[in-house]
């Protein structure tokens, strides 16, 4: 047998043989090559069970799984407070919190947000993103999606202790996010619950950035450049998680 640190998801992971979804099987024999005997890895997001499992045919996709364990979680403490885009933006925005690793996405109803919140069912399709979305990049869990909530809700919810609560915005104290971020990390000798607020198309409104600035968000910068509200977030979650990355080895701390 040939291990092979290949992860493929599998929903109803439990010990015993499986059967292996024509999808998974195609992922598996075609396109990584495994053949009977040969290593992998099942992964259920929906119950964050991660399983070793040996392909016993390869035409018919059986697997044999001995035992399942929890998965190791990929995840920063990172809640991202998107303001509710246009078209197929929130969609963008779940996708890049689920492959970079946020625990959660609210979606905020801000004064110049065009698009509207349409009831149940587009917040069961950007859940349906996420879940799709954490199988394919690997990840073990699914980014909660709530949302939309008016800014005035939001501002009174309760935060966990040390959070860092961020508002991407310009301002003549606006600071770096990584600044900001570095110097709360080595304070708290990790890296703290982080909440950061980006607006939606044109950028939350003055009004909205000084009631940010009343209920505690820290004002940061996102470089000399204007971003597209589902660029801005997809690059704020980039930078923790290449910074968290560094920071947590030997050489960064």
């Amino acid at each position: 047998m040939h291990p092979r640190n290949l992860r493929v998801p599998h929903e109803g992971l439990t010990p015993g043989d499986l059967q292996l979804s024509e999808p998974a099987l195609h992922y598996v024999t075609r396109v990584h090559r495994l053949r009977s005997g040969d290593l992998l890895t099942l992964f259920d997001v929906a119950t964050g069970l991660e399983a070793d499992a040996e392909l016993l045919d390869d035409r018919a996709g059986l697997v044999r799984v001995v035992a399942c364990r929890e998965a190791r979680r990929t995840t920063l403490p990172v809640t991202l407070l998107a303001g509710l885009g246009k078209g197929d933006k929130p969609e963008q925005v779940v996708r890049d919190a689920a492959t970079l690793g946020a625990e959660r996405v609210i979606f905020v109803q801000a004064e110049r947000s065009v698009a509207r919140g349409s009831g149940n069912d587009r917040g069961d399709r950007l859940r349906r993103v996420a879940v799709e979305t954490s199988r394919q990049c690997g990840r073990a869990d699914v980014p909660d999606v709530q949302g939309p909530l008016a800014l005035a809700v939001l501002f009174t919810r309760p935060v966990s202790a040390g959070s860092l609560r961020l508002v991407a915005c310009r301002v003549s104290h606006s600071r770096p996010l990584l600044e900001v971020v570095r110097k709360a990390h080595l304070e708290q000798r990790g890296l703290p619950p982080i909440e950061i607020l980006i607006g939606p198309e044109g950028g939350l409104s003055p009004a909205e950035i000084d009631a940010a600035l009343a209920h505690g968000f820290l004002p940061i910068s996102l470089g000399p450049l204007v971003l597209r509200t589902e660029v801005a977030c997809g690059a704020v979650l980039a930078a923790l998680w290449l910074a968290a990355d560094a920071w947590s080895s030997p050489t960064g701390r």
